[in-house]
C-alpha cells in the first residue's frame, strides 16, 4: 500500500511539474511579447468645432462713461455696431439674448428689439447701474455652454483685475475655454469716470480717427465660437471701420495636433522604428511611434512636426516639454492567455521619465551656437524682457534621446509627451492702447490734455489673463522597448 501511494505521488509530480513550468513560461513570454492597447486617437484638450445653434448672451455696460459713445455729432462706430451684434448669430441659426449691467447685473432680458436703444443716451441713465463696471458679476452669471459677450470700455481698477482674472481662469481657462477681445475705436463726446487710483473724471471729445476712444467686445466661451463670431462681425459693415483689433487668449494655438505616426523620422541612431510590434492597431492616423532599442552606445531620433497656428492669437516662442508615464495595457476581451490571467492589466506599472530627454523648438528658432551666445549676452545686459516673435511657425523641430539603462527592462515603456509654448506675449497694440497710473499723473503734473484714446489698465488686465494659460503646441505618445 505504501509503495502504491509513493508511486502515485511521483506520478503527480511528474505530471504537474511540466504543466506548471509551461504556464509560467507562457506568462513570461506573454509579458515580453504582448501588444499594448493604442492610446486615444484624439487628445482630450484638442480644438473643438463651433457649436451648432449657439446661444449667445450679450451684456451692455450701462455705466455713465459709456454714454459718451452715443452723444457724438455723427452716428458713431459704437452706435453702428449695436444693430450688427446679433447678425452673425441669427445667420447661423443661433439665438441672442440681451442684458444690461453696471454696478449690478439685471436678471431680466431686455424686451424684444429694445437692445437697439443702446444707441441712445437714455439707455445709460439707470441709477442702479451707472456707478461702476462690475464685469466680475457678469462672469458669475455666465453660462459655460453659451457664448458670453460683454460690451464695455474695460476701465478696471487693480483690485477688479485680480478678482476678474481669477474668475475667468476658474470658470473658463481651466475648463479649456477662451477669452476674446474685439477692440473698436469710436467717436466720443462725454465724461470718462473712475480714471486712475483716485477715480477722477475727465471730459473727452474726439471725432478725429487718430484719437478715437476704444470700446471692447469681451467674449468668453469656446475658442472656435469666439473666432466664428468675431469673423462674422468683421464681415459686416464693421469691416469699413477705421480701427479694429482682435485677440483670442486660450490654451489652444493650433486647430489640430499632427498625428505623430505621420511625421517622418529624419535622423535615428541606436533605435529601430517599428509599426504594430509593441502596440495593436497602429495606422497612419495614430498619435504615437514605436521603437526598439539596439545595443549601441547612443540612442536618439529627430523629426519635424508640422504646425499651423490659429489666427488672432498671442505671440509665442520657445517650447517646454512635459513627460508623463502611461500604462501599457492588454487588449480587453482578447481570447489570449494573458487576459485569462489578468484581464486588461497594466504590463508596466511605473516608468521613469528620466529615460527620455527632449529638445524642441520652432523651426525659425533653430540658431547657431554663436548666435545664441550673442543673444544671451545681450539679454543679460538688458533689463527689457525678450518679446516673442508674432509670426506664425510651420514646423516644430524635435530631438528625443533615450537612455536604455533607465527603462523598465523586458517591458514596453509608454510615455505621453506634451509640448507647450513657454514664452507668450500680447500684441503691440495692447501696449499702445494702455493707460497707466504714471501717465495719468504725468498728464496732471504737466497740464497736458487727458488722452481718452487709451484704456486704463488694459495691459495688466490682459497680461494677467494670458499668464493663466498654458498653450499646447503638440501632444503625442512614445512606446519604447
Amino acid at each position: 500500500m505504501y509503495k502504491q501511494t509513493l508511486a502515485l505521488r511521483y506520478l503527480v509530480i511528474l505530471v504537474i511539474t511540466p504543466i506548471t513550468f509551461f504556464l509560467f513560461s507562457c506568462v513570461d513570454l506573454i509579458k515580453k511579447s504582448v501588444k499594448c492597447l493604442p492610446p486615444p486617437s484624439e487628445i482630450a484638450d484638442s480644438f473643438s468645432k463651433p457649436t451648432e445653434n449657439l446661444i449667445t448672451d450679450i451684456y451692455f455696460d450701462s455705466t455713465l462713461s459709456m454714454q459718451g459713445f452715443v452723444q457724438t455729432h455723427s452716428f458713431s462706430y459704437y452706435q453702428q455696431t449695436i444693430p450688427l451684434l446679433e447678425r452673425p448669430i441669427i445667420n447661423l441659426g443661433g439665438q441672442a439674448n440681451f442684458y444690461k449691467f453696471g454696478t449690478i447685473v439685471r436678471e431680466e432680458k431686455l424686451p424684444e428689439r429694445s437692445y437697439r436703444d443702446a444707441d441712445k443716451p437714455s439707455f445709460y441713465t439707470d441709477q442702479d447701474l451707472v456707478s461702476k463696471t462690475e464685469i466680475q458679476k457678469v462672469i458669475d452669471k455666465a453660462n459655460n455652454n453659451h457664448l458670453t459677450v460683454i460690451i464695455t470700455d474695460l476701465f478696471q481698477e487693480e483690485s477688479d483685475i485680480e478678482i476678474l482674472s481669477s474668475k475667468i481662469k476658474d470658470k473658463f481657462i481651466n475648463n479649456n475655454l477662451a477669452i476674446g477681445i474685439l477692440a473698436v475705436k469710436s467717436q466720443y463726446k462725454g465724461v470718462i469716470y473712475d480714471v486712475g487710483r483716485r477715480k477722477e473724471s475727465f471730459p473727452y471729445e474726439q471725432e478725429d480717427v487718430a484719437n478715437l476712444r476704444p470700446f471692447y467686445l469681451l467674449a468668453l466661451g469656446k475658442h472656435s465660437d469666439i473666432a466664428r463670431y468675431f469673423d462674422g462681425l468683421l464681415q459686416t459693415e464693421m469691416s469699413t471701420f477705421p480701427v479694429t483689433k482682435s485677440l483670442i487668449i486660450s490654451s489652444q494655438l493650433t486647430e489640430n495636433f499632427t498625428p505623430f505616426s505621420t511625421v517622418e523620422t529624419s535622423d535615428i541612431k541606436g533605435l529601430n522604428e517599428v509599426t504594430g510590434v509593441l502596440v495593436d492597431g497602429a495606422n497612419q492616423g495614430s498619435n504615437f511611434k514605436e521603437f526598439t532599442v539596439k545595443n549601441l552606445p547612443s540612442h536618439y531620433f529627430e523629426t519635424e512636426i508640422p504646425f499651423k497656428s490659429l489666427p488672432n492669437i498671442m505671440a509665442y516662442s520657445q517650447i517646454k516639454s512635459v513627460i508623463n508615464p502611461c500604462l501599457c495595457q492588454i487588449n480587453q476581451g482578447s481570447p489570449n492567455i494573458a487576459n485569462n490571467i489578468n484581464n486588461n492589466s497594466p504590463i508596466v506599472s511605473s516608468t521613469t521619465i528620466s529615460a527620455l530627454e527632449i529638445n524642441a523648438n520652432f523651426n525659425d528658432e533653430a540658431k547657431s551656437e554663436s548666435t545664441t551666445k550673442e543673444e544671451n549676452a545681450n539679454q543679460e545686459s538688458s533689463t527689457e524682457p525678450v518679446k516673442p516673435q508674432s509670426k506664425n511657425r510651420d514646423k516644430i523641430n524635435v530631438k528625443i534621446k533615450v537612455f536604455p539603462e533607465k527603462l523598465e527592462p523586458q517591458s514596453t515603456n509608454c510615455f505621453r509627451l506634451s509640448l507647450y509654448a513657454s514664452k507668450n506675449s500680447l500684441p503691440d497694440w495692447v501696449a499702445d492702447w494702455n493707460m497707466s497710473v504714471q501717465q495719468i499723473e504725468e498728464w496732471k503734473k504737466k497740464g497736458t490734455p487727458f488722452d481718452g484714446s487709451k484704456t486704463y489698465n488694459l495691459s495688466p488686465f490682459l497680461q494677467t489673463i494670458l499668464n493663466t494659460t498654458k498653450p499646447k503646441v503638440a501632444d503625442f505618445y512614445l512606446f519604447v522597448k
